[in-house]
């Protein structure tokens, strides 16, 4: 992706030459391009399938990128990429094509609004630390408003602690097989946050009972997703093929630096926060028999 981003940036940033008439490509990309504004400025994400065709819209625009557009159409293609990515979760993308635009020498204006853009996405995706050094040299810029409004999210989101009947911590990653995961987006079910490793003993043999839990109300409103604390991928791949775990995996690497465990505040696995369909955390570490009675609970409530 960062590879067609950057060819895409280049192709708008070139001087048009005198006289050259539009290219049959060109009118095809601008054909495109129309097509795909109407669509997201229909697509308000406010139902499943306005959010659907939003996410259809943005995907051929990703794949508009990587094809030779007109100069200024390119640009106004990535801007287009760049916060509709972000208007719809897709912050590990929005993040990569800043990253990549950010190579090329672009205007101290687009610059700005794209750091301002990166710094919000970090936020969501738990990066604090990064996203506090990216929106503090924003501050004396053209943005700089929006910088420390934006700085003062981070500051109050940091502080944010999962507490029984509070809201759950917002969480978004890209998981294991490559798509991104918004907790606030699951909001009108049920959802089980589950911290575990395939090295733990514990955690393995609880894992049948939430498969089984899964199984048996996966259809009814429940969803799991899982973080794991695995230092090796390889290991995580194999335990989670071997077991039919298909419910979405986040992996860093990190082992107990893991960023999603230290925003929870865990400490020890397995450990497990139940949300009910408001986003709020109904309950922690219910297992055994008390995991499948815990759902069907909250599943009742609708």
């Amino acid at each position: 992706m960062k590879y067609f981003l950057t060819v895409a940036l280049a192709l708008a940033l070139l001087v048009a030459l005198p006289g050259t008439p539009g290219t049959a490509a060109d009118n095809s990309g601008e054909r495109e391009m129309k097509s795909i504004r109407k669509d997201l400025k229909k697509s308000n994400l406010k139902s499943a399938k306005k959010r659907k065709k939003y996410r259809k819209a943005l995907g051929q625009l990703k794949e508009l990128l990587g094809s030779d557009l007109a100069e200024g159409m390119a640009a106004e293609a990535l801007d287009l990429y760049v916060e509709s990515g972000f208007a719809v979760g897709e912050y590990a993308d929005v993040i990569e094509a800043v990253d990549g635009a950010l190579e090329e020498e672009i205007p101290e204006d687009r610059q700005a609004q794209y750091l301002l853009i990166k710094g919000q996405s970090l936020i969501r995706m738990i990066r604090f630390d990064e996203a506090a050094e990216t929106l503090e040299a924003l501050k004396d810029g053209p943005n700089k408003k929006d910088a420390k409004k934006a700085l003062s999210v981070l500051q109050r989101v940091r502080q944010i602690k999962p507490v029984v009947g509070k809201p759950a911590p917002d969480i978004n990653f890209k998981g294991v097989d490559g798509k991104m995961v918004n907790l606030s987006q699951l909001r009108g079910r049920v959802v089980l946050i589950d911290f575990w490793a395939t090295w733990c003993g514990p955690c393995k043999v609880e894992m049948p009972n939430v498969i089984k839990t899964y199984e048996e109300f996966k259809g009814q409103g429940f969803e799991i997703v899982g973080i794991s604390l695995d230092q090796s991928k390889e290991s995580l791949e194999k335990y989670i093929a071997e077991n039919k775990m298909i419910w979405p995996q986040y992996y860093d690497g990190k082992g107990w630096d893991n960023l999603i465990s230290k925003y929870y505040g865990v400490s020890g696995i397995p450990a497990t926060f139940l949300i009910d369909q408001r986003g709020n955390i109904a309950s922690t570490n219910p297992r055994g028999p008390a995991l499948p009675a815990a759902v069907k609970g909250l599943l009742r409530r609708r």
